[in-house]
């Protein structure tokens, strides 16, 4: 099915859209455990890709970088952007997601008072918490 905005020429056709569901894992390569609260789903507009999310980490004392992977496409650009809407951690407004050329997106503290790693969060300041958010990013 083509969908057509502003018009009915090629020009105007919407041919590549998509929604689904998808499951966040660990993208730090520490093996850290999640359990995803709600399901993960995405959309995906031509080669713009929006990703939602809740989960809660594990307990872990891990110190590296926090990461959600398994994106359901691969990042093809070095930086997609997200929100953490809503988060148990001490410091839920400076909480957001960067989405890494690496296909995983990384939680950062953009307020730097407590994160230990500058600004990307490590496994043991997530340790136990939840987060839920979403980021947007390009495919290839």
């Amino acid at each position: 099915m083509s969908i057509f905005l502003g018009g009915t020429g090629s020009a105007n056709e919407l041919d590549d859209y998509e929604e689904g569901t998808w499951t966040p894992s660990d993208g730090s390569g520490a093996s850290v455990s999640f359990t995803n609260n709600d399901t993960a789903t995405y959309t995906k507009i031509g080669r713009l890709v929006h990703v939602q999310f809740s989960l809660t980490y594990a307990s872990t004392s891990n110190s590296n970088s926090a990461a959600i992977g398994s994106l359901p496409f691969s990042s093809g650009v070095n930086y997609g952007s997200g929100v953490v809407g809503w988060t148990t951690r001490d410091n839920p407004s400076g909480v957001v997601c960067h989405v890494g050329s690496n296909s995983v997106i990384y939680l950062m503290d953009n307020t730097g008072a407590s994160s230990t790693a500058g600004k990307h969060l490590l496994n043991s300041e997530m340790s136990g918490l939840k987060v839920i958010g979403n980021a947007t990013y390009y495919t290839s």
